[in-house]
């Protein structure tokens, strides 16, 4: 029995009748609105029914292909150019495109929030750009995970979900708090840059708790965004996330969080710091780890 998965096809044009039909299909189906807009002189921009005219079909690959011969000029996407117009390329093997069920699920939901229709967009637009891959943790869209589109001198972002490099939906602007990063886009700078900004207020916050000095409000609400915004980042290098995951240990342990705080101790003390190549690094997390040792050996 083949696999079920989303497929995707496409139509050179679209009517009330073919949407009817591929509703009317024996498969599940999915068609994203385009929403309505209005144009910079404030007239209403005539709306499309589908984005692209993307149809997406839920199913095994045999039973589509059959089921949409029906349908005028409707097609499967393949992954070459040109192959799902019929055209070949020596022994290569026609593969259509398909879409994880995860990142479908994550684009239907996405799309469902809008009551008039997503404001979706081609991934080709300048404004699209692969960012930080990000999660967000409250609000109305909570749940949704995409990449940050930011604009220049503003905190938070959009977040876009795309599927399969074809089209994409944005979120309305995320208040900064409500984002979790996943993962930083790039080669690692900007993770370093974040590292860098956070170290000395948390090291600060450390050396408070060890000398049993209360933190303030503000020094509290610095180590909390750090903990919900980066706490489930990974490293690109084992050193860059054994740094990482030390300054949320500490940043834990000074919140007094200790049943997280030990948590990240022995995935420290047994999993990363033996692998670590990094001398500084490697001194790094031992000196954190003994020093909490030191205080909390009864809980450990």
């Amino acid at each position: 029995m083949e696999k079920l998965q989303w497929y995707v096809a496409q139509a050179p044009f679209m009517t009330d009748a073919i949407k009817e039909q591929i509703e009317g299909l024996d498969q599940e189906t999915f068609i994203p609105l385009l929403k309505a807009g209005e144009s910079s002189e404030g007239k209403k921009n005539k709306s499309r029914m589908l984005t692209f005219n993307y149809v997406f079909i839920r199913g095994e690959r045999h039973r589509i292909e059959d089921d949409i011969r029906f349908i005028p000029r409707l097609h499967l996407l393949y992954h070459r150019p040109g192959v799902a117009l019929g055209k070949s390329y020596g022994n290569y093997e026609r593969k259509p495109m398909t879409v994880p069920d995860r990142e479908m699920n994550m684009f239907r939901r996405l799309v469902s929030l809008y009551q008039n229709g997503a404001p979706i967009a081609d991934v080709e637009q300048p404004e699209i750009q692969q960012g930080d891959e990000v999660r967000i943790i409250d609000g109305p869209f909570k749940g949704i995970e995409g990449h940050l589109v930011t604009t220049k001198g503003k905190k938070g972002g959009k977040v876009v979900v795309s599927v399969s490099n074809l089209v994409a939906v944005t979120t309305l602007d995320i208040k900064p708090e409500y984002l979790q990063v996943i993962n930083f886009s790039g080669n690692g700078k900007h993770h370093y840059r974040i590292m860098d900004k956070f170290q000395p207020l948390i090291e600060a916050a450390w050396n408070k708790q060890l000398n049993a000095i209360s933190l303030t409000t503000e020094e509290r609400a610095t180590l909390e965004r750090f903990v919900n915004s980066y706490s489930d980042v990974t490293g690109n290098t084992i050193n860059t996330e054994s740094r990482h995951k030390t300054l949320i240990f500490m940043a834990l342990a000074a919140l007094g969080l200790h049943d997280l705080a030990l948590k990240h101790y022995r995935h420290l003390e047994k999993e990363l710091i033996t692998k670590l190549k990094s001398e500084k690094v490697k001194q790094f997390v031992e000196q954190h780890l003994a020093q909490y040792h030191n205080i909390h050996s009864h809980n450990i």
